[in-house]
């Protein structure tokens, strides 16, 4: 089976009620700075920078509360959190979880 065809399969059956979970999906997008070194697995510049992600939670408190955990893991340190509700591209799971977790470096102040 395809990637495509997996991910249409789970959509499709999240849409029509045949696979139920009790989170809801968001992404996340995080101002603040990259330190020196990050975590194993993951580059940014050190300074300035966003941090996207998405997450499966129960709700936006916890994807915030996630992101600001999965942030400090990683040697990110937020300033600035802002969470929105969106389309997923991988399935839930049976716990809270994050992924696909991006920097995008950027020159200037950071906003608090």
């Amino acid at each position: 089976m395809s990637d495509e065809h997996d991910h249409d399969h789970w959509t499709m059956q999240l849409k029509d009620g045949r696979l139920t979970t009790p989170f809801k999906h968001f992404s996340v997008l995080a101002t603040g700075v990259a330190g020196g070194e990050l975590a194993d697995g993951f580059f940014c510049p050190q300074g300035n920078a966003i941090m996207g992600m998405k997450i499966w939670a129960s709700s936006s408190q916890e994807a915030g509360d996630m992101a600001h955990s999965l942030s400090k893991q990683i040697g990110f340190t937020v300033s600035r959190i802002e969470i929105y509700e969106a389309r997923p591209t991988e399935p839930p799971g049976e716990q809270p979880f994050g992924y696909a977790v991006e920097f995008t470096p950027f020159d200037g102040e950071v906003a608090s």
